[in-house]
């Protein structure tokens, strides 16, 4: 009797390397959220930051050769039931550049709010520290330093905000 190999998500979805409109229907219902991650997919498309698959329900956003931000969906089985989610980290390697613009424009919240600690999963534990628009965080993220959890339209509107300061940030880096 031959055992039938089962397959892990990253195994099944590594050789076709899905796009999240494939995926998105079997994680997210319809409604405001499905609407939030796909409205992020297209600006980023739309504003030549190529998304591409990265792992089981992950993409990464490239602007350039260099990633920008990375998008996950999921599910979670929380007291006998599935909760769906999705969480956008962002890659914001300039924020120094254009921090007071932000600021200026009230994404603090935004920031302050969704800082993503250092939890020792690429071995490089304790994490840094930063200042951001006057307020000291230790123990960050050393890779990407924000992580929004299941952003409604506002909140993607931020993101977008700050994905164009950044990249903006690296283009003025380059002239």
């Amino acid at each position: 009797m031959s055992e039938e190999k089962t397959l892990t998500l990253y195994q099944q979805q590594k050789a076709t390397k899905p796009s999240i409109e494939d995926i998105i229907a079997e994680i997210i219902p319809d409604g405001d959220v499905k609407k939030a991650v796909l409205d992020l997919a297209a600006y980023l498309r739309a504003n030549k930051m190529s998304l591409r698959w990265y792992g089981g329900n992950e993409w990464t956003a490239i602007n350039k050769g260099k990633r920008i931000c990375r998008i996950a969906l999921g599910n979670i089985w929380w007291s006998g039931k599935c909760s769906n989610y999705w969480h956008v980290n962002l890659k914001l390697t300039k924020m120094s550049e254009y921090e007071e613009s932000a600021m200026n424009a009230g994404m603090q919240k935004i920031i302050w709010d969704n800082i993503k600690y250092c939890n020792n999963c690429s071995g490089c534990a304790p994490g840094r520290e930063m200042t951001i628009s006057g307020r000291e965080f230790k123990g960050i993220c050393h890779d990407m330093f924000l992580i929004i959890f299941d952003p409604d339209e506002a909140t993607v509107d931020g993101i977008k905000r700050l994905l164009e300061l950044e990249k903006k940030a690296r283009a003025d880096t380059i002239k």
